[in-house]
């Protein structure tokens, strides 16, 4: 599960960056399991849409670490 993290810099501006707890273990269903495929977009999406929405514009190093991230946990990078 994902949280978002919402700082307030020096200068009034806000920063959201995702952030997950240390417990958090990084299983997800692997691709190939014997699940509907309809099951396997959403995780996907539900993983994905957070690191396209949530991370502020302006934190565009944020948005490429998370989806990278997202990549490797998700297709064994």
């Amino acid at each position: 599960m994902t949280s978002s993290l919402l700082q307030i810099k020096d200068d009034g501006s806000t920063r959201v960056t995702i952030y997950r707890k240390l417990t958090h273990t990084d299983h997800n269903p692997h691709f190939d399991y014997n699940h509907h495929l309809g099951y396997k977009r959403a995780v996907v999406r539900t993983l994905f849409h957070p690191a396209s929405t949530v991370i502020s514009k302006e934190e565009d190093t944020d948005r490429t670490h998370e989806i990278e991230y997202l990549e490797g946990v998700l297709w064994g990078q």
